[in-house]
This record gives C-alpha cells, sequence and structure tokens, in this order.
C-alpha cells in the first residue's frame, strides 16, 4: 500500500492498516524505527499516562483509586459511555 506525504509531512494511514491496528479517530499511535523499518502499534491508553494528564488540577498526590476512577471519566466520555 503506499500513502503519498502531505507538504506539512503527514501522511494517511490506510483504512487496511487501521482495520488491522484497531485505529480510530483520537486513538494514539507509538511510531519507531527498526533497522530500516517503521513500525506502527496502537498505544494502550489505559497504561498511558499522558492521557490523563491536566486532568487532576492539583498539586496533591493522588491515590490509585482516584488515578483509576480519572482514567474511567475520562474514557466514559471518549467513547459516549456513562
Amino acid at each position: 500500500m503506499l500513502a503519498r506525504l502531505t507538504t506539512k509531512g503527514q501522511i494517511t494511514i490506510p483504512k487496511k492498516i487501521r482495520a488491522m491496528l484497531h485505529v480510530s479517530y483520537g486513538d494514539i499511535i507509538n511510531f519507531s524505527v527498526e533497522k530500516e523499518k517503521i513500525v506502527l502499534k496502537k498505544q494502550n491508553t489505559l497504561s498511558n499516562a499522558h492521557s490523563i494528564r491536566g486532568l487532576l488540577k492539583t498539586k496533591k498526590h493522588h491515590t490509585d483509586a482516584e488515578i483509576n476512577k480519572a482514567k474511567t471519566l475520562v474514557l466514559s466520555k471518549k467513547w459516549g459511555h456513562s
């Protein structure tokens, strides 16, 4: 499969590849280079601290339970669950 690089350095990931990776709008994709190959992997947002960065607006340290509750809230908003 081929994709053309835009003037902004962007490409569209072909639909077949997106389906194979189970990725859609808003998902995080990790790019890495192994030898002369570019490897794309879907980033697991549950284990990615960046996915909840800035959610809790305080300088206080939070418990695992508080962090898990925040993750659940973010994911439920993203996927439309309550």
